[in-house]
Parts: structure tokens; C-alpha cells; sequence
């Protein structure tokens, strides 16, 4: 399930998503819509916007009925970022697939979000992909946490490309996560093209003394990061 979402602004983004809705609640009740399933429709009819994710996400006992909501979740990316569809198609299950195609299209489309917390998430490398994907051309969100969301090699390499173009992410939390050396030292690549994080999180990512050693030799090119933090990393791994 999505979590997490903030944004701020006094007028709404323009997008394909009906109402150009910009929080995750709107978002969330125009996938229903789109779906085309009555009985979800009228479960989320009335409920409050704290409550309509996990009333979605209870209601969605039949495949079916995620399969259509999925589908209108690819609708809101169709024409917009086929690659990502792709990616968000590797996905474990429909739920998961609508969950990151939602998330993914507020990152393109929300120009006021400005913090997302979708940490303990079962998005693997492919979430991963399609997260960093829609980050690397978001300009307005400045905090990501994807900690526990076993991202791993792949992910991180995804994640490091999107911050050698994204401009406004301020910090990155994604430890807890198998990032392995590889997926540190991609990670340390990125921050010598990037200069604009200031906190990066990387506890409890087994990065081992191999990555912590790649992470530190980008520092030494990089004049923006206040914060790293290698907790639990094992660093005395290879």
C-alpha cells in the first residue's frame, strides 16, 4: 500500500488523472473509477482521505476486481511512460502492480509532492526500477524512503542513474534493503554527478567494506552530502 504521501500547494498540477487530483487519496479514487467496479466505487464513497487506501486495499478480495483496478492504474501511465509499464508488468501480484503504478504516476504527474514514505513496501528490484524512473524527471519531491522494501543490486543501479538527473531530492533513505557492494558503489557513482543531496540512509544494507570504501571515494568528489549513514552495514564484509 502506498504511505507517506505529502504535498503543499494552492493549485492543483495538470495531468491526464480526471480532476488533475494531487493526492494520493484522489489518486487512488480515480483508479477505482477507472476500474469499473460498482462495489468499489461505493466502498470508497464518503470515506475519508486517510482511509480510502486501506479501504481499497480491504475491498479487493476477488482478481478480478484487481485486475481491473490495475488496469485503470496502466491507463493513468499509457502514452505518458511506457517503460515503466513494462517494468511495473514484473511485479509480483495486481495489487502490487496497481499500488506501483499509482505511486509511480504521482511522481510524474504531482508537481507538489514533495515527500514520499513508502518504507517496509514489497517492491523488490522492479518497483525499484519504476520508482527511480519516475524520480529521475520529478522535480518537486525532496524526501524518499524505501527502506525495507528489498531493493537490491538492480534497484540500487536504478535509483543511482535517477540521481544523476534528479535536481531536487534532498534525502534518500534505503537501508534494510540487500544492496550488496554493487549496488553501494552505484550508489557512490551517483553522488559524483549529483549535487544536490544532502542525507543518504544506507543502514542495515550489507554493503560490506567493498561498497563503504566506493561510497567514501565519491565523497571525495562530492560537495553536498551532510549526512551518510552506514549503521549496521556491515562493513566488515568484503
Amino acid at each position: 500500500m502506498l504511505a507517506g504521501v505529502r504535498g503543499t500547494s494552492t493549485d492543483a498540477p495538470k495531468g491526464p488523472l480526471a480532476g488533475d487530483a494531487a493526492t494520493a487519496a484522489d489518486a487512488i479514487r480515480e483508479l477505482v473509477r477507472r476500474s469499473g467496479t460498482s462495489g468499489l466505487e461505493a466502498a470508497v464513497e464518503g470515506v475519508p482521505d486517510e482511509q480510502v487506501e486501506q479501504t481499497v486495499a480491504w475491498s479487493l478480495d476477488g482478481v478480478g476486481r484487481e485486475a481491473r483496478l490495475r488496469a485503470g492504474a496502466e491507463e493513468v501511465l499509457r502514452g505518458r511512460a511506457p517503460e515503466l509499464l513494462r517494468a511495473v508488468r514484473k511485479a509480483v501480484d495486481e495489487w502490487e502492480e496497481a499500488m506501483l503504478c499509482s505511486t509511480a504516476s504521482k511522481l510524474y504527474l504531482d508537481a507538489c509532492l514533495e515527500s514520499l514514505d513508502i518504507a517496509g513496501q514489497r517492491l523488490g528490484n522492479a518497483g525499484a526500477v519504476v520508482l527511480a524512473g519516475a524520480l529521475s524527471v520529478s522535480d518537486s519531491v525532496a524526501e524518499l524512503c524505501v527502506d525495507g522494501t528489498r531493493v537490491g543490486v538492480e534497484g540500487a543501479e536504478a535509483f543511482g542513474e535517477a540521481l544523476k538527473r534528479n535536481t531536487s531530492l534532498t534525502t534518500l533513505r534505503i537501508g534494510q534493503s540487500p544492496l550488496g557492494p554493487e549496488g553501494a558503489a552505484a550508489l557512490g557513482q551517483a553522488l559524483l554527478a549529483n549535487s544536490t543531496l544532502t542525507e543518504l540512509y544506507l543502514l542495515s544494507s550489507s554493503i560490506g567494506a567493498g561498497g563503504a570504501a566506493a561510497v567514501g571515494q565519491a565523497l571525495q568528489g562530492n560537495t553536498s552530502l551532510i549526512v551518510l549513514d552506514l549503521e549496521c552495514a556491515d562493513l566488515c564484509g568484503r
